[in-house]
Parts: C-alpha cells; structure tokens; sequence
C-alpha cells in the first residue's frame, strides 16, 4: 500500500496539471463578450483602406469587385482609379459607423459556420482591411444578410460570427461608388461670366455682377446683337446647371476617339474668384448613354448622366439664352431701384432677381 501512494500523488500530480492546463487554454471559437466593440481598434487615424467584394466560385463568370482608398494631405484619393478624389463623407461616415458597432450573442462559433454565413477568410460578401502607416489595426468580414439591414459579421481576431446593424450593401465594391461626386461643384455666388461657345465665332458671354441695388444680379452680354436680349431665366437655369452639376464615373485621364472629344456639343468657360477659368468640353459618345465632360481644373474624362447633359444644353442653347428684345423674358419688377427690364433695357443687358 505504501509503495502506491506515491503513483497516487504523482497521478494526483498529473490531473492537477491538465486541469489547469484546460482552465487557462483559450478555445480559438470562443466568443468574446457580448457587449464589447466589433472593432476595438480606433479608426480615427486610418490612412488606407481596402473594400474587397463577393468572392467569386472558381470558373464562375466575373470577377471580385475591389476598392482601394488612400489618405494624403490632399484628401482621399481612388487607388487603381486614375486616383480620383473620393468622397471623404462618405468615408468618414461609415468609419464612424463601424466603430459604433457591437458584437451582441454571438450567431454560431464553429469554423463551418464562417463558411455558411460567408464571413470565412476565404468566402466572404464584403472584406475591409484598414491600415495606418503601413500597418494593418482591423479587418471586417460581412457575410450574408441576418435581417433588415443586419449582416452576420467578425473580425479576424474574432472566430465567433454576430449579426450587426450594417448591410453588405452599405459597402459597394465599386469604385465609382466612392467617388466624389461633386468634382465640378462651384459656388454660385462667386460667378462672375459662362462663356457659351456654339463653334469658332459663335458664342454669348454672360456677365454676371451684382445689382446697383445688391438685391439681384445683372447679366449683360457686350457682344450681343441689336434687337436681342437675354433670358434671364435660362440665364439663371443654366447658373443652376454649371453649379450642381455631379459625376457619374471617371472615365480616365486619355481622350478616346469614340468620346466625340473633337466635335463637342457645348464648349463653356466659367469664371469665378478662382485665377483662371475653368474650360468644359462636352461631347456624346458614339456609344453609350451617357456625355462625357473634360474640365480643364481637372486631369479627368468624367461621365455625365444623359439628363444632366440634355439640360445644361438646353439651357445653354443660343435660342434659350438670347431672344428678340421686345419676347425677352421680363424680370420681376424693380421699379424702386429703377433698374431696366429686359423688355425695356439696351440691347445685350438684362436684371436677375435675387438668389
């Protein structure tokens, strides 16, 4: 009996080391606590991010969609995107929904589990990885929908899948859909003349300053014939026009033959408080719905909405914006001031009504 009692100990020995062994080993699928951030790292310096789209079956048509942003002094610019400016709302808004995300009871916590709800490092929906100087701080995996604009997401420290409040949808992989849009914005109240050249000695150049009375604008054209006036209205349509107009897509930096580049539609050059003017050219593709524009502001081929295009011509046409003096469209009536009338102002003037 007492030759057994020190196997017994050492036996004892043994199942106290293996039972604190399994205490303190970490089950690689354990979820983490239920009310704790998604991403624990902050994104508040992240410099650089890459959006990869749906995984694709091997030898099923198309491709992942990818998208990759870079910060600089300059903003945030499209990698592999001809380096177009991104839209850095858009940008900041969703990073600062990520951080606000929590990982609730977890959905499942099996390694089958990340294939079945495409949150797996190899078949995902949406795969973001966010760096900061060269160093990767987080990467998401959102996987297909678990409700109304919920997900089954992790991370890839997190092994556990948890159904979030954000949609895949939230996050094209195109990189169009990141692009800014307001490229061409200009502040209306800062313009001072839209040049509107129709060919090589056909044009109207609206002037536009402020009224004596600082109520409105004065448009005046010195080049405009006798008998004719301008429309202040299409006049004002077309301010509105050149101001708002968005982009659909960057098309690149290198003119193609089909863009019609060489026989524009519209030529415009727009002056505000910037040095120089901004010259717009803008065509229709032989193929396509859609206007392409080149600014000279910018190195880009830019893709203008059908829409878009027709209304700043329409708007811009020599019959819109000029008319015989006595049809002229009439402005409000600013008897105070004594200002003209289109009807009853000189030949190439015209008031605009307050903006």
């Amino acid at each position: 009996m007492r030759r057994l009692i020190p196997t017994l100990v050492l036996l004892l020995g043994i199942q106290l080391i293996l039972a604190l062994a399994l205490a303190m080993r970490k089950d690689v699928l354990t979820a983490n606590s239920s009310d704790s951030a998604l991403i624990p790292a902050t994104l508040a310096g992240v410099d650089h991010i890459v959006l990869d789209g749906a995984t694709v079956a091997a030898g099923s048509p198309g491709a992942p969609s990818h998208v990759e942003l870079a910060k600089s002094s300059g903003g945030w610019a499209l990698i592999g995107y001809f380096n177009a400016p991104a839209d850095a709302a858009k940008i900041s808004s969703l990073m600062e929904q990520l951080t606000k995300l929590k990982r609730g009871l977890p959905v499942a916590t099996s390694a089958a589990a990340l294939r079945r709800f495409k949150v797996d490092d190899k078949a995902f929906e949406r795969r973001m990885v966010f760096s900061q100087g060269g160093k990767v701080i987080a990467t998401l995996y959102i996987g297909d929908a678990s409700g109304v604009r919920r997900s089954n997401a992790r991370t890839a420290d997190d092994h556990a899948v948890y159904s979030v409040d954000l949609g895949s949808y939230e996050l094209p992989a195109q990189p169009d859909a990141w692009l800014d849009q307001n490229l061409l914005k200009r502040n209306a109240d800062k313009l001072t003349s839209i040049d509107v050249e129709y060919g090589p000695r056909d044009h109207i150049e609206l002037q536009r300053t402020k009224a004596s009375d600082a109520q409105g604008f004065h448009w005046s054209d010195p080049s405009l014939q006798a008998g004719k006036a301008l429309n202040v209205t299409r006049a004002d349509a077309l301010l509105r026009d050149v101001t708002q107009l968005r982009v659909q897509r960057v098309l690149g930096t290198e003119a193609i033959s089909d863009w019609q580049q060489d026989h524009p539609a519209l030529r415009l050059a727009i002056k505000d408080d910037r040095p120089q003017s901004a010259l717009w050219t803008l065509s229709k593709p032989g193929t396509g719905d859609f206007y392409v524009l080149k600014s000279s502001d910018h190195p880009w081929f830019m893709a203008i909405s059908s829409a878009d295009a027709k209304q700043l011509l329409e708007d811009g046409g020599s019959d819109a914006l000029t008319a015989p003096a006595a049809a002229a469209t009439p402005t409000p009536n600013r008897a105070k001031s004594g200002a003209n009338n289109a009807q009853g102002a000189p030949p190439g003037t015209a008031v605009d009504s307050a903006h």
